[in-house]
């Protein structure tokens, strides 16, 4: 998994990249969760994009819109 962040003034857009790993599954089910800690920021209210990315699996890319608050 590698994560990356970019900032274009407020706005951030946090991409996470899981990478599939070289074993054979018939199928896969899964529940998956992410944690990020964001530092270096002063606080206040930040527009954020999620981007998930899944390369070379077929899954489609997922993107999510949150407001980051930086207290």
């Amino acid at each position: 998994m590698e994560a990356t962040i970019e900032a274009d003034g407020r706005n951030l857009t946090l991409t996470v990249t899981v990478r599939s790993q070289p074993r054979i599954c018939v199928q896969v089910l899964g529940l998956f969760s992410y944690e990020a800690r964001v530092t270096g920021l002063t606080a206040g209210s930040y527009p954020t994009r999620m981007v998930f990315a899944y390369p070379d699996t077929g899954w489609e890319s997922k993107e999510y819109v949150l407001q980051l608050r930086i207290p």
